[in-house]
């Protein structure tokens, strides 16, 4: 048979990993390539993981009148 073991106490650091909205602003103002802009802004504002970001195609993109959509197969 086992015995318990008492896990040590581990602090929940994700606070400390999140960018406030005006970095996140301040870095897309602060890119001059339009590529690498523009792909800043999709993973910001879909939230999409960047192994999905390399993933799409451009058939996974439906335009709108309010300026697009994209399609993302994920976990």
């Amino acid at each position: 048979m086992g015995r318990m073991v008492k896990l040590p106490v581990v602090r929940d650091k994700l606070a400390q990993r999140i960018l406030a909205e005006a970095d996140v602003h301040r870095i897309l103002s602060l890119e001059e390539e339009l590529r690498n802009r523009a792909l800043l802004t999709l993973l910001y504002a879909s939230g999409i993981r960047v192994g999905e970001l390399c993933g799409l195609k451009w058939q996974d993109r439906s335009p709108t009148l309010e300026g697009g959509q994209i399609t993302v197969l994920g976990k």
